[in-house]
């Protein structure tokens, strides 16, 4: 895939043409280009971003072709530092986009955003609503709105989420703080104040390797057919660790739910698999999984969060070795998202890769 590096600024202009920082195009500019299908927008970190109206994209990339937003601060591609250790993504590089007042609306096909800080405090909607085929990685979302419609991330038609830490922080916060649709939220970091942390309403949608905790209600929703929930860590959160309402076919499997509410919770005794759980310290027991057996859940002991992680009070939840959850899986690797490692970790971390972000 042979792409094409223009340079976007706050004080570029749309007489330029983005082929240095001398010359960068406008974040506006870059997003109303008719053709921008192959362009990699190296957007530059300096004072932040206020949105003056919605942001939404012209034109479409493409699959093989896709347009990439991303941030940097001194170099092409110094924004990515990774995460701090057991805590949040690293920021310091990243240009940030205030939307306080106007959102983000990619509306096109095949857009990447990349090493961008998304803040704001949007009490009419989320902070940024991804389409078909989009993807955000490496990024960090924030919505401070106190509005029940005030969410983090909306998501249609298959787009994706990888690596992104989320935050919902308002006292009157959304439905949720990222709905997902029928695509992929994959090695994140999900909390909020009030609300869930993510939902779904159309089938295939799948949630691997994220760390979701102190939810204000429950951590995942499930409302439609064919979803996955494999390989989080789902801790201390209000509600249920996962929700199903009346659908069928929901595998639910390799998880850390300790601390919540319910461990996992079903409107109905549809069909649903749920192995290799490590389940802890949840006030109330499963609810209504019907005759569809659990099998293999780890319940080794009761303990409290010192017992599977390394300082859940500061949002820390990298296994301790000897946690119940460390090397329990199938093929003996981690339940949850996270390795039993002292290197720097986040919500980036499988613990069935065995890697951390």
């Amino acid at each position: 895939m042979a792409l094409t590096d223009v340079f976007v600024s706050n004080t570029g202009a749309n007489a330029h043409d983005g082929t240095s920082e001398a010359n960068a195009y406008s974040v506006v500019e870059l997003a109303a280009l008719a053709a921008p299908a192959g362009l990699r927008g190296n957007f530059k970190k300096s004072v932040p971003l206020v949105l003056g109206s919605q942001l939404a994209m012209t034109a479409p990339g493409t699959t093989s072709q896709p347009v990439i937003f991303r941030g940097y601060t001194t170099n092409i591609g110094d924004a990515d530092l990774g995460w701090t250790a057991g805590g949040g993504i690293i920021t310091t590089n990243m240009p940030t986009i205030d939307t306080s007042t106007f959102d983000i609306a990619v509306g096109q096909a095949n857009w990447i955003f990349q090493d961008i800080d998304i803040t704001g405090a949007n009490v009419g909607g989320p902070v940024i609503t991804l389409g078909l085929g989009n993807l955000m990685t490496n990024c960090r979302v924030v919505n401070s709105g106190n509005n029940a419609l005030a969410r983090g991330i909306s998501s249609v038609n298959n787009a994706n989420i990888f690596n992104c830490d989320i935050e919902t922080t308002g006292a009157t916060s959304g439905i949720c703080v990222v709905s997902l649709r029928d695509g992929s939220l994959v090695g994140c970091r999900i909390k909020s104040k009030t609300s869930q942390g993510a939902s779904s309403n159309q089938s295939g949608a799948a949630y691997i390797g994220n760390t979701f905790y102190e939810c204000g209600d429950d951590a995942i929703f499930i409302a439609a057919v064919d979803q996955y929930v494999h390989f989080n860590t789902i801790v201390n959160n209000i509600g249920s660790a996962v929700k199903i309402a009346a659908h069928s076919h929901i595998s639910i499997y390799g998880n850390m739910i300790t601390g919540n509410a319910v461990p996992i919770e079903r409107s109905s005794a549809l069909p649903a698999y749920y192995a290799y759980n490590r389940t802890r310290d949840n006030t109330g027991a499963a609810i209504n999984l019907g005759d569809w057996p659990e099998l293999n859940f780890i319940t080794t002991d009761t303990g409290g969060d010192e017992t599977d992680y390394n300082d859940a009070a500061a949002g820390d939840f990298r296994l301790v070795s000897g946690s119940p959850g460390d090397g329990a899986g199938p093929q003996g690797q981690n339940i949850g998202a996270l390795a039993t490692m002292a290197a720097s970790g986040g919500g980036g971390a499988f613990g069935m890769m065995g890697m951390v972000g």
